[in-house]
């Protein structure tokens, strides 16, 4: 596993949504060999989850 950032937010407290969605476009990005810079209009139109937005830690820092 290359993504210390996942093991961090996990190691963090984050909730478990918010890590399967970060490992879902961790898989997404990596698995684009496409060459195509054309992958945020597509991760942008996912709205943030409820989860994310009531995390008391973001709120904290």
């Amino acid at each position: 596993d290359r993504s210390y950032g996942i093991h961090v937010a996990q190691l963090a407290g984050l909730p478990n949504p918010v890590i399967a969605r970060a490992k879902e476009v961790l898989t997404n990005l990596e698995g684009d060999d496409s060459g195509s810079t054309n992958r945020q209009p597509r991760l942008a139109r996912r709205r943030p989850s409820e989860v994310v937005r009531e995390h008391p830690t973001l709120f904290e820092l």
